[in-house]
């Protein structure tokens, strides 16, 4: 009967998780396994039996009739949804981990490009080789250039997974189980991560103050404690970045489902007479903010409102603000380089990235309503 079960999952497993559909799967459960018996007690053996049964039920667009499963197969063909299967979810998962760790480099490396100079140009004061100092701005250069690259590259190692933000996709119970059971596993090592990220930015200043008070040589309190301050900073910021990302793909993938039927539903209400106010009240109660906030864009724009002007300055100014939010890393390294070049803060400028990191989650919920 395993074997029989596992088939069954197959087939249902493309289809809506509706009352229907779970109704129609526990009666044709029901006569499988009624099938199954009845061959058994006539000595079949069960390799035969299982043969059988598969062959007599096995085909779900002839039993869809019967089943009452005829319009959501319909429904089904007729529909856009992309199916996502284990492999492609794996898939995805990997190249979301990828995608976060060019990032963190990139932005450990931006953070790492002043050390070069602080250290090198200290050297150069106590030998008198000016040589140093200009390896050490040609490091600062090169380290940035570099980690820019790396956080632009970033953005187009998930290109090709974009349709999962374009267009309604689902995964079945079997990948919904392991996606779970991974996110689970993962936890404890992104939340170590996280610590230690933590850690090493508080504890960066902490050289800076040792090697300044114990040792009163310019080489070692002016160049190897700032320098290592910086190299502490860009590791505990690259695992702070780098920790959610795999946590990150695996809520994305989980949410798929919610968000298709949260989209049959809300279409079911749209197409049905409008009652107003009250209507988007049900659509609440049903599918959730998200879908509420999809409807009220798409249906109640026009709804009597006070006519606003679209030139208007705050309008822009929150527009403006969005765009930075949606590009959130390419901002703060915009700031980042801009605020350092401008006041030369660099021991200080690298505040800016743990901050961001914590602050990243409730910027984005407050602006985009956390649908980025």
């Amino acid at each position: 009967m395993d074997t029989i079960k596992k088939y069954l999952e197959s087939m249902f497993e493309h289809l809506p998780k509706t009352l229907e559909v779970m109704r129609a799967k526990d009666e044709l459960y029901s006569m499988m396994e009624d099938k199954y018996n009845e061959l058994i007690s006539e000595g079949k053996k069960e390799n035969e039996a299982i043969g059988i049964v598969i062959s007599e039920f096995g085909n779900l667009d002839e039993l869809a009739e019967g089943l009452g499963l005829s319009k959501v197969l319909d429904d089904l063909v007729s529909s856009d949804r992309r199916y996502v299967s284990r492999q492609e979810a794996d898939d995805y998962v990997d190249a979301v981990v990828s995608r976060r760790f060019m990032l963190s480099l990139g932005i450990l490396l931006c953070i790492l490009s002043p050390a070069g100079p602080i250290l090198l140009d200290s050297i150069a004061t106590a030998t008198g080789l000016n040589l140093f100092t200009g390896i050490g701005v040609a490091f600062l250069f090169l380290c940035a250039a570099v980690g820019v690259g790396f956080i632009v590259f970033s953005n187009y190692i998930t290109k090709s997974w974009s349709f999962l933000n374009k267009q309604p996709c689902y995964i079945d119970d079997e990948t919904i189980d392991y996606l779970k059971s991974e996110k689970e596993e993962c936890q404890t090592g992104n939340g170590m991560l996280l610590a230690v990220g933590i850690m090493l930015c508080i504890v960066s200043v902490i050289p800076v103050i040792v090697l300044d008070a114990a040792l009163n040589v310019p080489i070692i309190s002016d160049g190897v404690g700032p320098s290592m301050m910086f190299t502490l900073a860009a590791v505990g910021v690259f695992l702070i970045v780098f920790s959610s990302g795999r946590n990150k793909a695996y809520k994305k993938l989980l949410s798929l489902n919610k968000k298709v039927f949260a989209r049959e539903i809300l279409q079911q209400f749209a197409d049905a007479p409008d009652n107003g106010p009250e209507k988007s009240v049900k659509i609440e109660r049903v599918t959730g903010e998200v879908v509420e906030s999809d409807y009220k864009d798409a249906s109640y724009s026009s709804y009597d409102k006070p006519e606003q002007s679209s030139d208007s300055t705050e309008k822009k100014v929150k527009n403006f603000i969005k765009v930075m939010v949606k590009d959130y890393w390419k901002s703060v390294l915009c700031i980042y380089i801009i605020w350092s070049f401008f006041t030369f803060s660099w021991g200080s400028s690298w505040v800016i990235w743990p901050l961001a990191a914590i602050l990243r989650k409730p910027i984005e919920q407050y602006f985009l309503g956390g649908k980025h």
